[in-house]
């Protein structure tokens, strides 16, 4: 525990570290702590309270694969030098729910570093059998429920693998989730059909927790199937755009299909959308939202986007969708090569500096994470935040998060 301004030599952090040792057979070794009564048997945990300590346990029969930090049981981050194997057998095996799913996004995330690794040296990028299998096994496990199925089966986002990067490079980083998504869906193709038709079945909808995660899983596994993107999939997910009884599985589709390559139909898609729900201010924003997010969306189809009869600068929500949307969650178009979308995110934010400073002070945000990515684009995007900075008529908002940003 760090020393503070007026306490120093401070007391070590009491961790409750919930843990289990497991089996081969992923079952739990009944075991006791030698020499100490700090291992309570019957919840599991493990009480440090020590700079360092060593515990001993006994009976255990096998070597076995720890599961430690159950249930998220204290807010720390442990570092502990699991094997992808290990992982493997954690995610496919280990009783506690929140370990699976934790076991899941280090194996993904492991294989996905080898991925950007690979992309970044120009080598050939190369498959992972044991994700594969891994998946497979989740996908197959009828005892999981729905809703967790889907928090394991969902790959670490483009956000997650920047912020855990000591560089972003973004390019690789799309480049890998890519092929670690499409590696998944044509290996796994038919268990993701097979579980998406079983779910995608007519009936009166209902806001009760098994129906929501029933919809989850499905849209979960249509997301898989979109990456393969044959004109069978592409049908189901059509078809479920027009045909859906309840908006999660309408904006669901549509939020896939404003992704996809087939340029008509993402088209048709968002124009129907827009024409059915003009009225309604929210659905407007989640429109202009998926207008900004999507990849294949770039700056100029923003900017065009801007002079819809659906957008103004002037109010907040519409910024935060669009042009928040464009700049915080499309990172390829945004961090396009040219720094055309850093310049476009300049102009935005000394417009609105005029209208709307604390709307323009949080547009900046993609700015202020200038220092963590590759040489090109840290250059170019500190070049635009010396532009704002020597603006005259800066907002006190913007200025002081330009000058932090720049300074810190």
């Amino acid at each position: 525990c760090p020393d503070t301004p007026g306490q120093t030599d401070k007391l070590p952090f009491h961790i409750p570290l919930k843990m289990a040792l497991l089996n081969a057979r992923g079952a739990e070794f009944a075991i006791q702590l030698k020499g100490d009564a700090t291992y309570n048997q019957d919840t599991g945990v493990l009480h440090v309270t020590q700079e360092e300590e060593t515990f001993v346990f006994t009976g255990i029969s096998e070597k076995p694969v720890p599961s430690l930090l159950r249930d998220f049981s204290a807010p720390v981050r442990l570092e502990y030098d699991y094997s992808e194997q290990e992982l493997a057998f954690l995610m496919s095996h280990d009783p506690n729910g929140f370990n699976r799913w934790d076991a899941g996004q280090r194996l993904a995330t492991n294989v996905l570093n080898q991925l950007i690794n690979e992309s970044l040296s120009g080598s050939d990028l190369t498959s992972s059998p044991l994700l594969k299998e891994s998946y497979e096994s989740v996908l197959q496990d009828s005892s999981i429920e729905p809703a967790i199925k889907v928090r394991m089966l969902s790959l670490p986002s483009a956000a997650y693998l920047s912020e855990i990067s000591e560089t972003v490079y973004i390019d690789a980083i799309h480049e890998a989730r890519e092929f670690l998504k499409t590696y998944l869906a044509k290996e796994l193709k038919e268990l993701w059909l097979n579980t998406y038709l079983n779910l995608n079945k007519e009936k009166p909808y209902q806001f009760v927790h098994q129906d929501v995660s029933e919809r989850s899983l499905k849209n979960l596994c249509l997301s898989y199937l979109m990456a393969i993107e044959d004109e069978e999939v592409l049908g189901y997910c059509e078809t479920q755009y027009r045909l859906a009884n309840n908006m999660t599985d309408k904006y669901a589709a549509l939020t896939l299909l404003s992704q996809s390559d087939n340029a008509e139909m993402r088209q048709t898609c968002l124009t129907g959308f827009i024409e059915e729900w003009q009225d309604d201010n929210q659905m407007v924003e989640q429109w202009l939202a998926l207008q900004g997010q999507s990849i294949k969306h770039d700056v100029n189809y923003v900017k065009d986007m801007m002079g819809s009869q659906h957008f103004t600068i002037y109010n907040p929500n519409k910024v935060r969708s669009l042009i928040g949307g464009f700049c915080m969650r499309n990172p390829v178009n945004f961090h396009a090569e040219d720094g055309s979308g850093y310049q476009f995110l300049t102009d935005r934010i000394l417009e609105l500096n005029k209208i709307n400073p604390q709307i323009a002070s949080r547009m900046l945000t993609p700015f202020t994470r200038w220092r963590k990515f590759e040489p090109k684009r840290r250059e170019l995007m500190q070049a635009q935040l010396m532009k704002i900075h020597s603006q005259k008529d800066l907002s006190k908002d913007v200025f002081e998060v330009v000058d932090r940003s720049l300074n810190s």
